[in-house]
């Protein structure tokens, strides 16, 4: 099982005063206070640092970094507390409303994509026409545990796939086949950025997501 994808985004409750100048110079010129701040100021910041592999965001409604193929799950961490408090730092991370957490992995298989897709079915699904007729499957599952919610999102896919639909760089030598596995941990209940509840959210959310991903990987038996 290769790690091949992990997100984190912290969305905001309120927007982030990225600008803050510039509406205080609305207030000189104009006499008032902005009205409709949203729709005249909607800057964002996007860096992609291509040797890394990794792209951070940071705009008004939510601030997010997004690594591919990392070197272990430490680095991961790290990364992302880094970022994070930097961001508090210069800007002021607001009232926060969903805080996300998203591991991706990818097991490989020696055999051909109809094959696994086989299993997949025979794993996921009751067999039936309906089901017996796809030419490609998912499952997603929804679990709430500790006072977080983990989505599940699961099935075969090719590299061709992966590269067009999930990869924002270029990726490493890969299988052509392999299961697809994606776990996303959102906390709901937290309003208050802390680097403590970061990082323990980072432990709780990787630990519970991996176990579940090995759950996918036993039960398909690939």
């Amino acid at each position: 099982m290769e790690l091949i994808k992990v997100i984190c985004e912290l969305r905001h409750a309120e927007r982030m005063k990225i600008l803050a100048p510039y509406e205080d110079l609305y207030r000189e010129v104009m006499g008032k206070e902005p009205e409709d701040v949203g729709r005249w100021i909607a800057p964002g910041l996007r860096l992609e640092d291509q040797d890394r592999k990794r792209v951070v965001v940071v705009d008004p409604l939510h601030t997010t970094v997004d690594m591919e193929q990392p070197p272990n799950v430490g680095y991961c961490k790290d990364t992302i507390l880094a970022v994070f408090e930097d961001v508090q730092r210069l800007l002021g991370i607001p009232r926060i409303a969903r805080w996300g957490l998203r591991f991706a992995w990818i097991h490989g298989y020696a055999g051909d994509f109809q094959t696994l897709l086989a299993a997949c079915k025979e794993r996921f699904f009751a067999s039936g026409a309906l089901i017996g007729r796809a030419s490609d499957v998912g499952v997603i599952l929804d679990y709430l545990m500790n006072g977080l919610k983990f989505t599940l999102q699961a099935g075969p896919m090719r590299i061709e796939q992966l590269k067009s639909e999930f990869l924002a760089f270029e990726p490493k030598e890969l299988p052509p086949v392999f299961l697809y596995l994606d776990v996303d941990t959102a906390d709901l209940e937290t309003p208050q950025y802390s680097r403590k509840h970061l990082a323990q959210l980072f432990d709780r959310g990787h630990g519970q997501a991996e176990a579940i991903a090995k759950e996918v990987i036993s039960l398909v038996e690939v």
